[in-house]
């Protein structure tokens, strides 16, 4: 998959030091997956923290926006886990495994079933054949300037996704907020930013994405290839 040309280049190996279990370790598998979906709200909301006053209202709304409606059980967001717990698991055996795909549906089950999410009815993912589309509708308030008190960022982006060599790469692509594109100044720092960074600050996250051959959007679905044992 190709990069922006002036991407940053890869960042350097981190230590791979065991982690320890933990008793809701789904919740770590969860944070692999969902790094991918909530980089588009989160860089947005860094890029439109620091707009003038101006473009505060040019860019951001006094009321959310209703996002199509995830029906998912949490019956069926608990399967999902378990399916994911099980694969991330199985990556540390010696038998073949088989690539895990997750659909948009999938992914929009995660967001709406995991505990403890501040994404749930506030981002909605499809998936197209160039990367993840999204839809967002942010409340701003604590510790944003106090001309976003009060108000909505709401928008869409596209997302694209490089990996090679257990090394994720994350980056913001054609977003807009409230009807408009961003600035191009902000459209190009966020291109520009490896929004998956923070996976290397979490060791088990890290190892994990070293047990894999690659992440890739492929046929409707987010597909991750793992290594061959």
């Amino acid at each position: 998959m190709s990069t922006p040309a002036d991407f940053p280049p890869p960042f350097a190996s981190a230590p791979a030091a065991p982690a320890p279990r933990r008793k809701r370790r789904w919740w770590l598998v969860a944070l692999v997956v969902l790094a991918l979906l909530v980089v588009l709200v989160i860089g947005s909301l860094l890029g439109i923290a620091w707009f003038a006053r101006s473009a505060v209202l040019r860019y951001t709304d006094t009321s959310p926006v209703a996002l199509p409606k995830v029906t998912a059980s949490a019956e069926s967001g608990a399967a999902l886990r378990e399916r994911l717990v099980k694969f991330f698991e199985a990556l540390k055996g010696t038998q073949p495994l088989e690539p895990l795909a997750l659909t948009a549906d999938d992914l929009n089950t995660l967001i709406a079933t995991t505990g403890r999410n501040p994404f749930k009815d506030r981002l909605y993912l499809t998936i197209d054949g160039q990367g993840l589309h999204g839809e967002f509708s942010v409340p701003l308030g604590k510790g944003v300037p106090g001309q976003l008190q009060g108000r909505y960022l709401n928008g869409q982006g596209d997302m694209k996704v490089a990996f090679q060599d257990g090394e994720l790469r994350v980056w913001v692509d054609n977003l807009s907020a409230h009807g408009r594109p961003v600035p191009k100044l902000l459209a190009r720092q966020l291109s520009k930013r490896n929004l998956a960074e923070g996976l290397l600050n979490n060791p088990e996250a890290y190892n994990t994405l070293q047990q894999l051959a690659s992440i890739t959007v492929t046929n409707g679905a987010l597909m991750l290839q793992p290594k061959e044992p």
